[in-house]
């Protein structure tokens, strides 16, 4: 079984789940060829990697409450609704080369350790553009409603 594990670099956590999930993978008997680890952020457009590492980090350590107050808005109704689809178009535009990964490595299991791949796999799975199993697993310390995909497989 061919495994590509996606995550980003915004923050730690979301590449050590993923490397805890290799890790695991490779316990269990899957050989070091058939797992990739890949930087979702890395295959985006430089300019939106490096703003959103920007203002991720920024926001993190010197306006903690905005940047919760950010996340909690986003995960309400009328935010979430009013937002998602302008995220879900700009994730489209800058996730080709996420999409190209997967064509080029052909996986047999995808999983999503961050939301940016998750969102954008989902819709391609949906309009049948990728036919791997297609998993999401939450980093965040609580469920927000950018990890919820109708896609995601598990």
């Amino acid at each position: 079984m061919k495994a590509l594990l996606f995550y980003t670099s915004a923050g730690h956590g979301h590449r050590k789940a993923a490397e805890a999930i290799a890790k695991a993978l490779l316990e269990h008997g899957s050989g070091k060829q058939d797992i990739i680890l890949k930087d979702a952020l890395e295959l985006a457009p430089a300019f939106v990697r490096n703003g959103y590492l920007s203002y991720y980090f920024y926001s993190v350590k010197h306006v903690p409450k905005f940047w919760g107050w950010n996340y909690e808005q986003t995960d309400r109704g009328l935010a979430y609704h009013l937002t998602f689809p302008v995220r879900s178009m700009f994730n489209r535009l800058i996730g080709g080369r996420v999409l190209a990964e997967i064509d080029r490595q052909k996986p047999d299991v995808v999983v999503n350790t961050h939301f940016f791949a998750a969102e954008l796999l989902a819709r391609a799975k949906r309009e049948g553009r990728i036919s791997a199993h297609l998993m999401t697993v939450i980093t965040d310390m609580f469920p927000h409603r950018f990890w919820i995909n109708r896609g995601t497989d598990s």
